[in-house]
């Protein structure tokens, strides 16, 4: 039995000191966020992707998807010119809006795009729930 345990400890620490590891994964800073059930985290959506965004907060008040080409940026989504170049706005790019509700005064809406197959957060807006667009 002692053999068999010295025999798969020999194994498993000869098979990881073969392993190559990239530094670079082992170097980045790992941020951990509390999420709570009753309320949502700006700095965690401002960097979530949308299927964990959606996971780990609140179901959202609003929940958009759309393409560019079909939206005219003014007033609330204004804000869109500042990542999309205005040739881009002829072009048919998936956008997902979202917002939840941030707290008893505040909205917080975030937009997603597709980078490599995965929607990521390219802005993130916080407004009072009595505001006009």
């Amino acid at each position: 039995m002692n053999y068999l345990l010295f025999l798969s400890l020999f194994i498993l620490c000869a098979c990881n000191s073969n392993k190559n590891y990239d530094n670079e994964k082992f170097d980045k800073k790992i941020e951990v966020f509390k999420v709570r059930n009753d309320s949502v985290n700006m700095k965690f959506l401002s960097r979530a992707v949308y299927d964990t965004a959606i996971f780990y907060n609140n179901l959202p008040t609003s929940n958009y998807e759309y393409l560019l080409n079909e939206i005219h940026p003014l007033f609330f989504r204004s804000g869109l010119k500042k990542y999309f170049r205005s040739d881009k706005f002829d072009q048919p790019i998936p956008i997902k809006e979202v917002t939840w509700e941030y707290n008893e005064t505040f909205f917080l809406t975030v937009w997603y795009t597709p980078i490599n197959d995965t929607f990521k957060p390219f802005d993130i807006y916080k407004y009072p729930k009595d505001a006009q667009f």
